[in-house]
């Protein structure tokens, strides 16, 4: 009898024991975290939309249109009443250097707000580590004729005079003389491709965003000086002096101020 209580209790508690350890193993499975480990960049763990946010500046400074004066590095003083610009071909790198494109063509009116956030969807899980995109329409697109949705006509981003699309409107004023600034760059051989590192960052999202800055002031400097009284103050074609000064001087103007 006695033999038979020892056996019993002997079951009970490995019993026990057992049903301990399962718990114990299950728990940790539910809330242990993923161990993902990345040097630098965005990472995100299962496929999301990606959310881009661009803020428009004047060196450093929000961007105030029509009545604010501006002063470029060429010490030309203007205003800003417009500002439109095409925003294609996102791609993004992953971390081992290839790239993955996605073939929009947006048409962001900062003026009135049109565009100045915008969803990339589906964006794979995986650690990226870099983000490029064209200020404008490229060689396929401009040439296609297709003629909707951003690409339509009506929107007053068309050459009708000479086939192709403006790419990136600035317009304004010279306030000591009144008279009026347009620049419009286009043309397959001015076309700005911009290409950002993320690796200056290390975050992990599940919902992410990118918050864009564009500084216009680089427009006007770096690599070339550009002067309204010797680049010209009116660009309406691809062949225009200045423009493919102010399409390279473009390539630096975009930078990613923050990951969420």
């Amino acid at each position: 009898m006695k033999k038979i209580i020892v056996s019993s209790f002997c079951f009970v508690l490995l019993s026990i024991c057992l049903f301990s350890c399962k718990k114990k193993d299950e728990s940790t499975s539910n809330t242990q975290p993923e161990d993902i480990s990345f040097e630098n960049g965005l990472y995100i763990a299962k496929s999301s939309d990606l959310q881009l946010n661009f803020n428009y500046v004047f060196n450093q400074n929000a961007i105030t249109f029509n009545d604010k004066k501006y002063v470029n590095a060429a010490k030309d003083t203007f205003t800003i009443e417009d500002l439109k610009h095409y925003f294609s071909n996102f791609s993004i790198q992953k971390a081992d250097s290839t790239w993955i494109r996605f073939n929009n063509c947006n048409l962001i009116d900062v003026k009135n707000g049109r565009n100045v956030t915008l969803t990339i969807p589906n964006l794979p899980a995986g650690n990226y580590r870099a983000i490029a995109f064209d200020l404008g329409v490229d060689k396929v697109k401009n040439s296609s004729m297709s003629l909707m949705g951003d690409l339509d006509p009506a929107w007053g981003m068309y050459w009708t005079w000479s086939t192709g699309y403006v790419f990136f409107r600035i317009m304004g004023r010279v306030p000591s003389t009144n008279d009026g600034y347009s620049l419009d760059l286009g043309g397959d051989n001015n076309l700005p491709h911009l290409e950002i590192p993320l690796t200056g960052f290390k975050v992990k999202s599940e919902k992410p965003q990118l918050n864009i800055q564009m500084d216009l002031n680089e427009m006007f400097q770096t690599p070339s000086l550009y002067d309204f009284s010797t680049d010209g103050m009116v660009i309406h074609s691809n062949t225009s002096p200045g423009a493919n000064k102010l399409a390279k001087n473009m390539l630096d103007m975009a930078s990613v101020t923050a990951i969420k």
